[in-house]
């Protein structure tokens, strides 16, 4: 405190810290590596035993790696925000600190309650897709087939076509000229 340090010595400081960080990340990220099973069980609670698919060779893999990293960082944020601390409270003035030090466990405070609301959101989100899914693969399609000139005026006019022609009898129907085609693009062959 007090100490007047060059621009170098400031550089070598961050740099010891900005290292402790990520060793910090490192070690949180190895941890959740090696609980990633669990926490893949656990968010996919709300999908109600199906099963979850990779649409890619390495998804498997990355998908454990990137919820490692993100455990990492959930693990680590208390070393980050105490080094990010240390960094910058020598420049503070006294009174600087003063206000500024209740906010740093606030903020790991914060970090937790955004973590939480987040899990409860997935699983709260999940929830919802799964129910979606459940009720528009348990339905049943209405298909309904349209006489060919009253499919042309659903195609050509819209909604209010189609109510009048429901309406008219099919004496009264007039179809619509259809467009004449004068010249096709050229085809491509695919093979």
């Amino acid at each position: 405190v007090g100490e007047v340090m060059t621009l170098v010595d400031h550089l070598e400081e961050l740099r010891n810290r900005v290292i402790k960080m990520i060793v910090a990340v490192v070690v949180g990220t190895v941890v959740g590596y090696l609980g990633v099973d669990r926490l893949i069980a656990l968010v996919s609670v709300p999908l109600e035993g199906r099963t979850l698919m990779f649409t890619s060779p390495g998804e498997g893999f990355f998908i454990r790696i990137k919820l490692a990293v993100v455990v990492g960082i959930v693990l680590g944020m208390p070393v980050i925000l105490f080094q990010l601390w240390r960094f910058i409270a020598p420049g503070l003035t006294p009174e600087e600190r003063r206000m500024a030090r209740p906010w740093v466990p606030m903020a790991l405070v914060f970090f937790a309650i955004g973590v939480a609301v987040i899990v409860f959101m997935s699983a709260m989100l999940a929830s919802l897709q799964s129910n979606f899914l459940k009720r528009v693969l348990t339905s049943q399609p209405q298909i309904q087939i349209l006489p060919p000139d009253q499919m042309a005026r659903t195609l050509r006019g819209g909604r209010h076509e189609i109510e009048d022609a429901i309406v008219q009898r099919p004496s009264q129907r007039v179809m619509p000229p259809m467009p004449v085609l004068t010249h096709s693009p050229p085809c491509r062959r695919l093979m």
